[in-house]
């Protein structure tokens, strides 16, 4: 079905449209296309990277006869240093796994970029659907996984979005029964984990004043602490505005603001900010837009300090876990981040309110320190942090050290002066 738009005007490779109080700009046509739909729209931390879900997702491996409805497919989206989003291209490392079940929805990505998180419905499922994850290789992702019983139900899990230390994850679950006009109803459930290898713990509902009785689509900022997500609540509405609400110290969330610059009379659903906190990417009406954020809803900036871990001598890369402390009290552990295994990259995302230290000891490699230093820089950019480990010398091979030792012929004095009278 062709897409329309209220109001736009031609400017550059976008479209300006008039929505709420602000005029957003729909993104070009690399991201979005004129007789599908695009949705959920997720950014890595560093700005460059784009997934989404789109229904002109076509298994060249399956005959068009077999499709009785349209099918979601995961699309990624490079951006080129430009700062212009490349053609889209289709996951198929995702998207051929579900292909039987055409069913793929919500897909969220990393802050670091190293993970993808949707739900899905696989061939012969007996759960329903179930959250996945996929692991970026390189330029390529690993075949999905899910993401085990500690979070997925019998019934459905949704709409999942993770922390950018890898240890908190967002996501709902169905409310039987519960509609509100046409929009189905969930509530929003939490796990955490000790580190990215430890399993998850016993999901919880997220308390009042987030959990309402109708919410859907939680998104957790690069931050860790500022939750954006759909509710249906007050005024006699019946479709879904975005909100936002702040984790406290004592653990209590804020009151939800409604982003009332962004929200339409129509159903309000997947928003993605940037670190800057001066720029968001949401779905409206089945297009992709990003819109300016205004000053009394913008955010503090959080630092992306991002590089590559990798061998002084060999240039090879190295998977290892980067300490983060504070330079001002080295026993606080800000926080633990994770060099890429494929390709050494890393990603840290910070407040500027700090002064850091990066730690990293690894086996076979001397330890090292790194201090940060964010000052002079422009928040907004990536702060490009390589580090090189140096590996232990290699010990020499015993053979090795035999062969090379000089030998000396040991003789008695008796002996040195039977030779000295044989010279005579």
């Amino acid at each position: 079905m062709r897409k329309y738009i209220i109001l736009f005007i031609v400017c550059g490779f976008h479209h300006w449209v008039a929505l709420g109080q602000l005029e957003k700009a729909k993104l070009p046509l690399t991201i979005n296309h004129e007789f599908f739909f695009e949705d959920s729209p997720s950014m890595s931390a560093d700005k460059s990277t784009m997934i989404f879900v789109s229904n002109k997702y076509k298994n060249p491996m399956i005959a068009d006869s077999l499709y009785d409805s349209p099918f979601n497919g995961i699309f990624i989206s490079k951006r080129h240093y430009t700062g212009e989003f490349q053609p889209a291209e289709p996951i198929n490392a995702i998207n051929t796994h579900f292909v039987v079940s055409k069913v793929i929805n919500a897909p969220s990505i990393s802050p670091d970029g190293n993970m993808i998180l949707f739900s899905g419905v696989e061939k012969y499922s007996k759960t329903g659907e179930d959250i996945f994850y996929s692991v970026r290789i390189k330029d390529t992702w690993s075949e999905p996984q899910n993401i085990g019983f500690e979070i997925n139900s019998e019934g459905y899990d949704g709409a999942p979005s993770i922390s950018a230390d890898g240890k908190k994850i967002f996501f709902v679950r169905e409310i039987p029964f519960r509609k509100i006009g046409e929009q189905q109803c969930y509530k929003i459930w939490f796990s955490e984990r000790e580190s990215i290898n430890d399993k998850w713990e016993r999901p919880i509902q997220l308390p009042y004043p987030i959990n309402q009785g109708c919410e859907n689509f939680p998104r957790i900022h690069s931050d860790g602490r500022t939750l954006f997500f759909s509710s249906i609540r007050g005024d006699g509405k019946v479709d879904y505005d975005i909100y936002k609400s702040v984790l406290q110290d004592d653990e209590s969330w804020s009151t939800p603001v409604n982003l009332k610059f962004l929200n339409t009379k129509k159903a309000d659903t997947y928003v993605a900010l940037n670190p800057c906190g001066n720029l968001l990417y949401f779905a409206w009406e089945g297009d992709i837009y990003s819109s300016t954020v205004p000053q009394e809803f913008k955010m503090q900036n959080i630092l992306t300090f991002q590089g590559f871990v990798t061998d002084s001598l060999t240039s090879a890369p190295l998977a290892t876990q980067i300490i983060v402390k504070n330079r001002d009290n080295p026993n606080e552990t800000i926080a633990v981040f994770e060099s890429n295994a494929s390709d050494g990259r890393y990603t840290a995302l910070l407040s500027p309110d700090k002064k850091y230290d990066f730690y990293l000891k690894m086996d076979d490699y001397y330890p090292k320190r790194i201090s940060v230093s964010q000052e002079g820089l422009n928040f907004c950019e990536v702060i490009n942090t390589d580090i090189r480990l140096k590996p232990f010398p290699k010990p020499v091979p015993a053979t090795s050290v035999m062969t090379n030792t000089p030998t000396f012929k040991i003789t008695t004095k008796q002996q040195r002066l039977e030779s000295i009278k044989a010279k005579q």
